[in-house]
């Protein structure tokens, strides 16, 4: 169907195709692959790798599905630091408001009863 379709066609086009392969490879061939190992599967999950690995992949997957429309020739990465500014900015807020939060009520109980 030609309205559905557009969507692919513009993700074909320029740097969007190799930012597809990145998410291909790497959001689902590389730790369902290392998940089939037990030795790795041991590493990768206690060092927090596959953490960094899921917050860059899920970052790439969401301007993969966001700026193609944008920037249909291909992804943007002059302006990806604005992206990450972002990012920061939100996290450093809510940090501050959990800190803010967390400070407020005693930690431990002043007392305790039997």
């Amino acid at each position: 169907m030609p309205e559905e379709t557009f969507w692919y066609v513009l993700r074909e086009k320029g740097t969007w195709w190799y930012v597809g392969l990145v998410i291909v490879f790497g959001h689902f061939f590389l730790p369902f692959l290392a998940l089939l190992r037990i030795d790795l599967k041991l590493t990768f999950l206690v060092d927090g790798s596959d953490l960094r690995l899921d917050l860059v992949m899920h970052y790439l997957d969401m301007a993969f599905n966001i700026h193609p429309y944008r920037h249909p020739n291909g992804y943007p990465f002059q302006w990806a630091w604005l992206d990450l500014a972002c990012a920061a900015l939100i996290g450093g807020v809510l940090l501050k408001f959990f800190i803010a939060r967390f400070n407020a009520a005693p930690h431990t109980p002043s007392r305790i009863r039997a």
